[in-house]
């Protein structure tokens, strides 16, 4: 029986046939997570035959764009129809078949009661090394989000660009003078919860192509004050991903939650010793 009704393991698929470490991490998830329900997101008609199915899982089925290329992922994991479908719920863990779970300490992080928690960020991203300096926090791979959030925020955008495109964009901001300008702004500033320095403010109004896990930590974050993403240490605590030898020496050599791309960082000489596959 589940034991957390507020909360979603959202795994997306889209490959026909899993490798051997995708359904190494899926037997993990389903191994860990056992309280939680499981929702697979898929492309419609997709089949799941090869998959493993757990006895508490969901299978959502969306547009096939949302799935045929990255770009495409990005679009999903930022759209309205994306976090709507999981309005019930209070938070979504998302777990790509990359990522890999240790524990169930789940409703711990529930509890830290952030809107975005995922693995640390280094300068220069996946070609960084151990001398990049940490920038953020962030990956998308394993990361928990608050969904009435996502969901307020996306609305918020939304109506920022309608504002953005026909008041002071277009013919109509020449006649509106400086000081009475200043004041609209202030008012749009105070009504949707935008910070004093809001230096992605640009960016979320005329630009659709970023990655959908910097789009939230770190445009949305910048641009509206009432946005938390969890901090440094916390991140750390949560989920590993580059420099995972690093961060295990940052997190008092302690496991994370768990980690992303554990195949792809580090794994013959750190993660093999933690996760055992067959190959």
């Amino acid at each position: 029986m589940l034991q957390d009704l507020s909360t979603a393991v959202v795994i997306p698929l889209y490959k026909i046939i899993p490798s051997k470490d995708e359904l190494l991490s899926l037997k993990q998830c389903i191994y860990v997570l056992n309280n939680y329900k499981i929702i697979f997101v898929v492309p419609f008609n997709f089949n799941v035959d090869h998959y493993l199915m757990p006895s508490n899982y969901e299978i959502k089925q969306f547009s096939n764009h949302f799935f045929q290329s990255i770009t495409g992922y990005n679009a999903f994991l930022k759209s309205y129809v994306f976090y709507f479908t999981f309005k019930d719920y209070k938070h979504i863990l998302i777990y790509q078949l990359d990522a890999y779970v240790f524990k169930d300490d789940l409703s711990y992080w529930i509890n830290k009661d952030y809107d975005y928690i995922g693995a640390p960020w280094f300068d220069k991203f996946t070609l960084s090394t151990s001398e990049n300096k940490i920038i953020g926090v962030g990956n998308g791979g394993f990361s928990l989000r608050n969904v009435d959030k996502s969901i307020n925020i996306i609305k918020r955008i939304y109506y920022l660009r309608i504002l953005n495109k026909f008041i002071f964009n277009n013919k109509l901001a020449k006649y509106i003078c400086a000081k009475p300008r200043n004041l609209i702004l202030r008012y749009v500033k105070f009504i949707f919860s935008i910070g004093d320095n809001p230096v992605h403010l640009q960016s979320l109004l005329i630009n659709t192509y970023a990655n959908e896990d910097g789009f939230w930590s770190i445009w949305v974050s910048s641009t509206f004050w009432d946005y938390s993403v969890a901090p440094l240490n916390d991140a750390i605590d949560f989920s590993f991903e580059v420099n995972p030898s690093l961060l295990y020496s940052m997190n008092d050599y302690k496991l994370p939650f768990g980690c992303h791309a554990w195949r792809k960082y580090e794994f013959d000489i750190f993660w093999k010793k933690y996760i055992y596959t067959k190959q």
